[in-house]
């Protein structure tokens, strides 16, 4: 088959900053928590995902999609032309979603009857606004849910199949400043990100406590991102300056005892001014993945590419840096906006892709380890996507088992998580995991083993979007 051709970009314009509507006024709000039952589609899916720009103060803002739904009527708000990436570092980014999707031809058609994931139990509801995103982490049968509207991070625990509140986690100084922006969990180790700060808490027994908290000086964006394993930490500082260049950061922290301290800090390669390297972050055992989702390729600003680098003994080596095939590659991408790892598999979102003569459709791409070197297995795209689907937001891998969100498809208030097991070298698409009713369902995916998590911000009820924001725990069929 051959590639897609690309269309012309540039439909980008501002809304308000970090915690403000940007002017989506008339939400209507409740109090009265709605349960609505999960359902699995095999086919007819969609979404329309949201890209964080931030701003100096090291405060991401929110991307909020031009279609406002049932809202108001396809193109109510005015539209700039082609944003630079220096113009929207203060503001938020909005995004025109116009896209549809052609066949994806690494990807084999799925089977008609394979859920391959069943719904295990829901995690929340949390009472939030239309603009509230939550961040989520599993580990074996620890779940957490980062809520920074409320400051706080929930700690769920499995116990069979069934999900209980273990703690409520706070910042011990008491400030509101985004706690619960980015959360990690590896073990009896927990790491929620703030701005310009990351918490480290550890578990005695069923008693969660924070163990440090770790600062940065400056205004730059540090834990935006977070990743632990064992007694390993990455905080990504996406404003991050290095020479006098705002190009983005990677801190690593290595625990002794009850004590971190810092190891290294990593830096792409090549690496350029406004490429947002730390915006998203991944490790395992001694391999860490870092995005960059603004880093500029040959013709293509905001491309987008994701770094991978490995510790032998103490110190830390670039390995490989990870894009798109040039054939793909196109202007704001955003390659790199989330990414994730399993043994010597990674996968990596880039969600304004676009597929053939349509735009934003987004892509994953599966990338496979061999040795120290790495080579793209397949290019994951959504059986039938939408205009601004945004595909590859979030992005998760467990074994053999790849979920990509796509929170918009079809609109903020719906959204999909697509389902793609690899046998014998060959990805297949086996399910479309949505929720009816629901707001943004896919924009955050987590996994670990057989349990995949998948959020949504809220419900909506014919023209009305509620919030209540939830996280909905899969697991995998025996």
């Amino acid at each position: 088959m051959t590639p897609c051709s690309r269309a012309a970009r540039g439909r980008i314009g501002i809304v308000g900053g970090f915690g403000g509507f940007g002017g989506f006024g008339g939400i209507p709000s409740t109090s009265r928590p709605i349960c609505i039952e999960i359902s699995v589609r095999f086919t007819d899916v969609s979404a329309t995902a949201l890209v964080n720009r931030g701003s100096h103060s090291g405060v991401l803002g929110q991307a909020w999609p031009a279609r406002r739904s049932r809202l108001h009527a396809k193109g109510s708000l005015a539209m700039s032309s082609y944003l630079s990436r220096r113009a929207a570092v203060a503001a938020s980014v909005l995004v025109l979603p116009t896209a549809l999707l052609c066949a994806a031809a690494p990807v084999a058609a799925q089977p008609p009857d394979d859920p391959v994931l069943s719904r295990q139990g829901m995690l929340g509801p949390f009472a939030s606004e239309f603009h509230n995103f939550l961040s989520i982490t599993v580990s074996e049968n620890t779940a957490v849910v980062g809520a920074s509207w409320h400051n706080a991070a929930y700690v769920w625990e499995r116990s069979g199949s069934s999900w209980s509140l273990q703690d409520t986690l706070l910042p011990e100084d008491g400030q509101e400043n985004g706690f619960g922006r980015a959360v990690a969990v590896s073990g009896d180790t927990i790491v929620v990100g703030a701005v310009d700060e990351a918490h480290v808490f550890t578990r005695t027994g069923a008693s969660w406590s924070q163990q440090t908290e770790l600062t940065s000086s400056e205004a730059n964006g540090f834990g935006t991102a977070v990743a632990v394993a064992g007694d390993t930490l990455v905080v990504g500082v996406p404003f991050g300056e290095f020479n006098n260049r705002e190009v983005g950061l990677a801190r690593v922290y290595e625990r002794s005892g009850d004590t971190w301290s810092s190891q290294a800090t990593l830096t792409a390669t090549p690496r350029g001014d406004g490429d947002r390297f730390g915006r998203s972050v991944a490790i395992i055992d001694d391999t860490v993945l870092v995005g960059a989702p603004f880093d500029d390729s040959v013709n293509h600003s905001d491309a987008g590419s994701a770094h991978v680098f490995t510790r032998d003994g103490t110190g830390w080596s670039h390995q490989a840096r990870l894009r798109a095939p040039a054939r793909d590659r196109a202007e704001f991408d955003v390659f790199g906006l989330g990414v994730s790892l399993a043994d010597d598999t990674a996968v990596v979102g880039a969600p304004l892709a676009d597929v053939g003569t349509t735009t934003d459709v987004g892509s994953a791409y599966v990338f496979a380890r061999q040795g120290d070197s790495w080579s793209r297995e397949v290019r994951l795209l959504m059986p039938e996507g939408s205009p601004g689907a945004m595909f590859g937001t979030g992005v998760a891998v467990s074994g053999d088992t790849v979920v990509v969100g796509a929170s918009t498809h079809r609109g903020p208030g719906a959204g999909s998580a697509e389902v793609f097991v690899e046998a014998a070298g060959t990805w297949t698409h086996r399910a479309t995991l949505t929720r009816p009713r629901t707001t943004y369902f896919g924009y955050s995916v987590a996994a670990s083993e057989d349990t995949f998590l998948v959020t949504s911000n809220g419900f909506s009820h014919g023209s009305y979007h509620y919030g209540f924001a939830r996280a909905v725990v899969y697991v995998t069929e025996p």
